[in-house]
């Protein structure tokens, strides 16, 4: 089983029918990522992180250049690259979660499922049976 977070965004009140939810909601998986460690540049463009590119871009250019002013040999070279890219893939989700925040989006619950699509259905079952139970009853308003 894998753990997700759940994210809505800001303007979406807990009083949303579970169809318009399921719409505007995103998961993001806990755990390593290995497209992130693999291709983290790529993966930061199709997950559209664009300041953590930037901050990519920027921290590898300084190393090229610390690396070329003293001379580092090329195995430590590529072990600190590794050591990056490793870095990336376990904090990807954390990138993940991090862009949402600072657009606005709200984590609201964590789910387990075998997969996104079940993780999905596991919270929509929650969030339907919380807005069944929250509404009033036809009894209580008569």
């Amino acid at each position: 089983m894998r753990m997700f977070t759940v994210h809505l965004p800001s303007d979406a009140g807990s009083e949303l029918p579970p169809a318009a939810v399921a719409d505007r909601l995103v998961l993001v998986a806990d755990g390593f990522s290995t497209f992130a460690f693999v291709l983290a540049p790529v993966w930061m463009l199709v997950n559209r992180l664009w300041l953590a590119l930037a901050a990519y871009v920027v921290a590898m250019s300084v190393l090229e250049l610390a690396f070329a002013a003293f001379g580092t040999h090329q195995l430590w070279q590529a072990l600190i690259g590794l050591g990056v890219h490793l870095v990336i893939g376990f904090e990807a989700d954390e990138l993940r979660r991090w862009n949402l925040a600072r657009a606005g989006w709200r984590p609201v619950a964590v789910v387990a499922g075998r997969s996104e699509e079940d993780g999905e259905a596991r919270f929509l079952e929650g969030w339907r049976a919380r807005s069944v139970t929250s509404a009033p009853s036809p009894a209580a308003a008569g």
